[in-house]
């Protein structure tokens, strides 16, 4: 979501599991096992014809990708000051941007707060969307539609009937 700002595909998503949990079972933290795979992810062409800074450092390219995750996960905009410290951040290269959303997210899950609540939303869609919808009748879009406009119950709850109409 965060960084496709999408619902999964099926197969990606066992893809990606399946990664995940073979990282683990070699014995690597599981926080390091998810920066490796997201930044894999920032790796395919999906990302840098997409949401990635496209190997570009500047500044509006930082600010891009910030502003990009922030409706990604929370369908907010960034504040000025989430804007200003990612994207030093970035251009920096103190973090990078699948270290970026991997640190919002656990942010937004370590605080009971509207992102934590609109991310938990995001993801219900997500996976809602990834049970009902088969890879073969899977889309880039739908899956962006998914998971777009979801921030409440009300949004959650439209997101579903319209993945159970596709």
């Amino acid at each position: 979501i965060g960084l496709l700002g999408r619902a999964p595909d099926p197969a990606g998503l066992e893809y990606w599991s399946d990664e995940l949990l073979a990282l683990v079972a070699q014995g690597q933290n599981v926080d390091i096992a998810l920066k490796k795979l997201t930044n894999d992810i920032t790796l395919t062409p999906e990302w840098i014809g997409g949401g990635g800074s496209g190997g570009n450092s500047g500044q509006s390219a930082a600010e891009a990708v910030v502003s990009a995750m922030y409706i990604n996960l929370f369908s907010r905009q960034a504040t000025a000051a989430d804007l200003t410290y990612w994207s030093a951040e970035l251009t920096n290269r103190r973090v990078t941007e699948s270290e970026m959303v991997v640190l919002l997210i656990q942010g937004a899950q370590s605080n009971a707060n509207t992102d934590s609540q609109v991310l938990e939303f995001k993801r219900q869609a997500a996976s809602y969307y990834v049970s009902k919808v088969p890879q073969s009748r899977f889309s880039r879009s739908s899956a962006t539609e998914a998971v777009r406009n979801v921030y409440d119950e009300d949004t959650l709850w439209d997101s579903k009937r319209a993945t159970d109409r596709l």
